[in-house]
């Protein structure tokens, strides 16, 4: 060990500095790319909207947020162009119906003259997520005052006047477990994974939470 460090110590200026200045000179670039690269984070909104109208919606929230926050704040992240999310909801480990893709409030509502219309709804599920510190909001549940059933969400549950799509069913008195994953042109992301409970009448206890 005492003859390597005299040797590196002996040959440090001729035979390790050029190599040690080609790995930074090739992997720094690398290395600022890939932290440039959109990373989507999606948390629960807690709470719900709309209780007041008689229905409240459940919300998950997405985020385009940096690698490293700190001390890369000058580093400008990748937008996550062409964005849908896509929502899988299941009960004990089975798919309870298809897959469907969410749309973003961020965008247009797919209604024309108060009917449901299939090209602004493909409008509402596409959206570019610049890097930011708000969030991107999705609706991913339904429920209305006073029902026991509550439903998934997506584009089509505006074809009805409920906001209510009967082959979005979610059971009453149970906890349906939402994997959501955002999908756009660039690299993969990772899928989150949340708890939705819909136990009783009451608005107030119909909640999303973040599977422990």
């Amino acid at each position: 060990m005492e003859a390597i460090l005299k040797w590196l110590m002996a040959n440090f200026t001729n035979s390790v500095l050029p190599w040690l200045s080609l790995v930074v000179a090739v992997g720094f670039p690398l290395l600022l790319e890939y932290l440039k690269r959109p990373r989507i984070d999606i948390v629960p909104m807690s709470g719900g909207v709309g209780d007041e109208e008689g229905f409240r919606f459940l919300h998950v929230q997405v985020y385009n947020r940096p690698r490293i926050r700190l001390p890369l704040r000058w580093l400008t992240i990748l937008p996550l162009s062409g964005s849908l999310v896509r929502l899988r909801y299941f009960r004990s480990g089975e798919p309870l119906f298809r897959d469907v893709i969410g749309i973003w409030t961020d965008r247009p509502r797919p209604v024309v003259n108060n009917q449901y219309d299939s090209e602004r709804a493909a409008e509402a599920q596409l959206l570019d997520l610049p890097a930011k510190d708000q969030p991107y909001l999705v609706p991913v549940a339904i429920k209305l005052k006073g029902q026991e059933t509550a439903y998934g969400f997506h584009a089509e549950s505006y074809r009805y006047d409920n906001l209510c799509d009967p082959e979005l069913q979610l059971p009453a008195k149970s906890q349906v477990e939402l994997s959501v994953r955002v999908e756009g042109g660039g690299p993969k992301q990772r899928e989150f994974r949340f708890m939705i409970e819909n136990f009783g009448l009451d608005l107030q206890s119909f909640v999303i939470q973040k599977k422990k």
